[in-house]
């Protein structure tokens, strides 16, 4: 089996991605990111959920703060699935805009590495159906 000492995804960056998002008001900054990730490129299920959802809003020329996201997530059902306002609202406090291009390069460093995992694993015999390769 390959060394698991390195981490293979980053919960607070991708909180921080995800905070950012709903404080920014740079589109060229909100736009790089769009660029650089994907929903599958976040590893936690319910950071794909909201990526989402702020993306859609994005798109839509509607507003991606939290209140907004919130009553979205509510209407589909999805608040609760994602953790509701406190962990929507936890997500926003430690984020800095300005930094959310590193934070989302951070993000898809730590997809790329888990899909190269995946293919050394399986090409070494090693490869575990169970885990969550297909990431990037």
């Amino acid at each position: 089996m390959i060394n698991n000492a390195i981490a293979l995804y980053s919960v607070d960056a991708e909180q921080a991605v995800l905070g950012c998002l709903m404080l920014n008001t740079d589109h060229d900054r909100t736009n790089a990111v769009f660029a650089l990730l994907k929903p599958e490129t976040f590893y936690i299920n319910a950071h794909q959920v909201i990526y989402r959802e702020i993306k859609g809003l994005f798109q839509a020329d509607k507003p991606t703060d939290l209140i907004t996201l919130t009553e979205l997530m509510e209407s589909k059902g999805l608040y609760e699935r994602v953790g509701g306002f406190a962990y929507l609202a936890e997500m926003s406090k430690a984020a800095i805009p300005a930094s959310m291009v590193n934070y989302a390069k951070i993000v898809r460093e730590k997809a790329i590495l888990r899909l190269c995992r995946g293919k050394v694993e399986f090409l070494s015999g090693d490869y575990d159906p169970a885990c969550r390769y297909d990431c990037y």
